[in-house]
């Protein structure tokens, strides 16, 4: 691929103008923003530039991983990366690590992650509003009876170009392992905000962001924010909201659903309603 990418950072602020505005040790960071990608040539600046317009008073690290992708994905975090050294630390595999590892690759991201709370957002999302952190880091601070807090985003389908709400029904403020495992899907990952002391080891073959959020709401409440702070893109390549991933996506989710069912007996009935749902719309499909 290409080295001669240039990226443009104009209109954003530079990165000793982002770190004035944090308090304490600013060497420390209380957040470390996760973002994996792969392939996302078409994406990953907008994701980047999402990380570095918030406003916070508070340190905070981004952490890039690249699984060895096959266009310039990788050249365009690093030219941000000799930007922003001391905020942006990428990880530029040479090597997939998913294809070899799974799961255990998120794991390994989520150890070197420095900050007492972990934000995600994967390379094909994005962020839209500049106080997203704080607000969510505000929110975590003050409820510490709350493992995790989530939000409403914009949903972008790439097959039709229609954007509309992600959640268009009411969501309660605190949520349950009750509601993660019997309600449909209302949490998009780049919405994920949680304390680091909660990261559980995920199982290979299982639906991850439906697993972070279940383990989180068993530890405390799930916190939902009605705001459009992210923007989730439906239907790119290699997504499991991809139409050719459909399958993968329900088979992740039954795993997810049985999972659930034997770790917690009173979302047993609702779990296995939920795999025959699957199973159906498998069929269907």
């Amino acid at each position: 691929m290409s080295s001669e990418i240039k990226v443009s950072v104009c209109g954003l602020r530079s990165e000793s103008q982002i770190m004035s505005g944090w308090l304490g040790d600013i060497k420390r960071p209380v957040v470390t923003i996760v973002c994996t990608a792969y392939n996302h040539e078409l994406y990953i600046e907008d994701a980047i530039v999402g990380f570095l317009m918030q406003e916070t008073n508070f340190p905070f690290e981004i952490i890039i991983h690249d699984d060895a992708s096959t266009d310039n994905t990788a050249v365009i975090i690093g030219e941000y990366a000799k930007n922003y050294p001391n905020i942006i630390k990428p990880i530029l595999q040479s090597e997939n690590q998913f294809s070899r590892l799974g799961m255990q690759m998120a794991i390994d991201l989520f150890n070197n992650c420095s900050g007492d709370y972990v934000a995600i957002c994967e390379g094909d999302d994005y962020w839209i509003s500049l106080n997203k952190l704080q607000k969510q880091y505000d929110l975590l601070e003050t409820d510490e009876s709350l493992s995790i807090c989530i939000h409403n985003a914009l949903r972008k389908n790439l097959y039709t170009g229609e954007e509309n709400k992600f959640n268009d029904k009411n969501i309660p403020k605190r949520l349950s392992s009750v509601d993660v495992v019997g309600r449909a899907w209302f949490s998009p990952t780049a919405s994920f905000f949680f304390r680091k002391t909660n990261i559980p080891i995920i199982p290979p073959g299982i639906n991850g962001d439906l697993f972070i959020l279940f383990e989180c709401s068993k530890i405390g409440a799930v916190g939902y924010l009605d705001e459009l702070w992210s923007v989730y893109r439906f239907g790119t390549e290699g997504s499991l909201s991809n139409s050719s991933n459909q399958s993968m996506l329900y088979r992740k989710k039954i795993r997810f659903l049985l999972y659930a069912a034997r770790r917690k007996v009173s979302v047993s009935l609702i779990a296995f309603y939920g795999i025959l749902k699957s199973l159906i719309a498998m069929l269907v499909k």
